[in-house]
């Protein structure tokens, strides 16, 4: 069975930093079974001035199953 193919992506806002959240709940997902062998999970960080656009065209570039974002209150216009 081919795995499901999960981009955790982030949107950065001013500093660049380690997507915390994201790994975390990937951290928490991997602890079942089922998850582990029917999901792959890929990260993808972009900086704050990178246009939307061409965010969209990377993630599509990706061809993944299912794309999660973080959101925060500094990054809810741009998501």
């Amino acid at each position: 069975m081919k795995k499901l193919e999960f981009l955790m992506l982030d949107l950065k806002s001013y500093y660049n930093s380690p997507a915390y959240q994201l790994g975390l709940l990937v951290a928490y997902a991997c602890t079942e079974e089922v998850v582990k062998e029917r999901i792959n999970f890929r990260f993808s960080e972009h900086p704050r001035p990178q246009p939307a656009q061409e965010i969209a065209e990377k993630i599509l570039d990706l061809q993944v199953d299912v794309v999660a974002m973080s959101n925060y209150s500094w990054n809810y216009k741009k998501i």
